[in-house]
């Protein structure tokens, strides 16, 4: 544990929360726009895949790029598990936030249309924020901005495969101008996501 406190005082770190702090727009700490954070389903078996027409997008986190979801790397699983509390609980909608939260951890991407009603996979960490607050588009944006990433970077802890604890994301500051410029920087994702999924 006092590794990653450590961590948490180099100074590229804190050079970057300076960098943060000097926004011209307020900066607030993530816990406080979130409205749910918790880990994905943990159904991990081969009996539960089928083929594509037959089953629900299952997002994995080989699908997760900064680019948006690769839609060549997701799973689907069986439908009937749609009953299953754990895979309830982790069913995305276009509101919807994931975020890898092992091996290359911290990469967010938000939903496109095509995988509403898909499942966040285990090593994801799904996130919904108060949309009164913050846009999904720039949210996403700014968590993988190099201001973003090198928070994730900071939180993230394991000497071998480094791993975010979804408690820890609420420390993450977050610049947040108003929602008209907001719109405006998450506007360019969502077209980027919508282009992708066609």
């Amino acid at each position: 544990m006092w590794i990653v406190e450590i961590k948490w005082y180099l100074q590229k770190y804190v050079d970057n929360l300076a960098r943060i702090n000097k926004s011209k727009y307020p900066v607030v700490d993530l816990g406080t726009i979130l409205k749910t954070v918790h880990n994905g389903a943990n159904i991990d078996d081969a009996s539960i895949y089928v083929e594509k027409n037959e089953g629900i997008p299952y997002i994995l986190v080989k699908s997760i790029t900064k680019e948006g979801i690769d839609f060549e790397n997701l799973k689907h699983i069986r439908k009937d598990l749609t009953t299953n509390r754990d895979v309830k609980k982790n069913t995305v909608t276009e509101e919807t936030i994931v975020m890898t939260r092992a091996g290359n951890a911290g990469i967010c991407s938000n939903i496109p249309p095509d995988l509403v009603n898909g499942v966040a996979s285990g090593f994801l960490i799904n996130i919904h924020v108060d949309l009164s607050k913050v846009n999904q588009y720039y949210l996403v944006s700014f968590l993988n901005s190099e201001l973003g990433q090198m928070q994730t970077e900071r939180v993230s802890s394991g000497s071998i495969l480094q791993s975010i604890r979804s408690s820890d994301l609420k420390k993450i500051k977050i610049i947040l101008p108003p929602m008209e410029v907001q719109k405006i920087i998450g506007d360019k994702l969502k077209k980027s996501v919508y282009a992708k999924a066609e």
